[in-house]
C-alpha cells in the first residue's frame, strides 16, 4: 500500500526521488501481480524510448497506479478520474523546473576533463 500511496502523492512529479524509489520497488513489492508487473514493464519501455515521449510516460505511470488499485481491490473506492486528477500549483511547477535546471548546470561542471580527471594525475 505504501508504494501506491507514494505514486499517487507524486503522480504530478514522476522524477522526484520518492516516486523513483517507489517505482524501483515495484518488481519486488508486486512480484505476484502480473498486471502490475506488465504495467511497470510498459512504463520502463516508455522511460527508455528513443525518441522520448513524456505524454506516453505519464500515461504508463497512471496505468501502473490503476493496476495497483485493481490488484489491491480498491477499484470500487478509487476511480480512474480520481487517479487522473491532481493538484499541482503553477508556482510549484516553476520551482521544480528551476531545481532541475540547477542540477543540469551543476552536473555539467563535474564532467570529466583533462584538468579534473583523476586518471591524469601523476
Amino acid at each position: 500500500m505504501a508504494v501506491l500511496e507514494t505514486l499517487i502523492q507524486y503522480r504530478a512529479t514522476i522524477a522526484y526521488a520518492q516516486s523513483v524509489a517507489a517505482l524501483n520497488s515495484i518488481p519486488t513489492v508486486f512480484s505476484a501481480s502480473p498486471k502490475v508487473r506488465e504495467a511497470f514493464t510498459r512504463f520502463m519501455a516508455a522511460a527508455n524510448a528513443k525518441p522520448f515521449n513524456q505524454g506516453t510516460l505519464v500515461e504508463r505511470h497512471l496505468l501502473i497506479i490503476s493496476a495497483m488499485i485493481q490488484d489491491l481491490g480498491l477499484d470500487a473506492q478509487i476511480s480512474a478520474t480520481d487517479v487522473d486528477s491532481f493538484y499541482y500549483p503553477e508556482l510549484l511547477g516553476r520551482a521544480h523546473e528551476v531545481e532541475q535546471m540547477d542540477v543540469i548546470v551543476r552536473s555539467r561542471s563535474y564532467e570529466p576533463s583533462a584538468n579534473n580527471d583523476p586518471r591524469s594525475i601523476g
